[in-house]
């Protein structure tokens, strides 16, 4: 019986012995088809049970289900790459896609790509010049330091 005027709710047994209420409301897109949410808190089995009544407060019908939530191991299930997606990730946020064939100039592409917070700056010796004077005391130090002990 597809009814789209009753009133249907969802009592959802936590794994902990909580229960939560959750409202369904009819979604207009098929007879007797009812849509609600609710968030699970905590892994485990969830026993969902709905009870369905009418305007006059007649029962239209209950159910019950289980649905069991915890991580997702969907990233296990197919651990091949996917080329298409990444080379269309690569084009379109600039990048580059390489392959085992392809990856050789992959370390020079990562040195030279220009990306991130990066600035050379180069300066001549004499333009700083307690560094020049700092160089020049350390060669002349080593060289005395040579001559009293006899090796120059």
């Amino acid at each position: 019986m597809e009814l789209n005027d009753a009133t249907v709710v969802a009592t959802v047994a936590r794994p902990g012995g909580t229960t939560i209420t959750v409202p369904l409301q009819w979604t207009g897109e098929r007879d007797g088809e009812y849509r609600g949410t609710f968030v699970s808190t905590e892994p485990g089995a969830y026993e969902v049970t709905v009870d369905a009544t009418r305007a006059g407060g007649q029962g239209a019908g209950t159910g019950a289900a289980f649905v069991r939530a915890g991580p997702g191991e969907a990233e296990f299930f197919d651990p091949t790459m996917h080329a298409a997606p990444l080379r269309r990730i690569a084009e379109e946020t600039g990048g580059r896609f390489y392959t085992a064939d392809t990856s050789r100039g992959l370390a020079e592409d990562i040195r030279y790509a220009g990306r991130g917070v990066t600035s050379v700056e180069e300066r001549e010796l004499w333009n700083m010049p307690i560094i020049l004077v700092a160089l020049m005391g350390l060669v002349c130090a080593e060289w005395g330091y040579r001559r009293v002990v006899g090796l120059a």
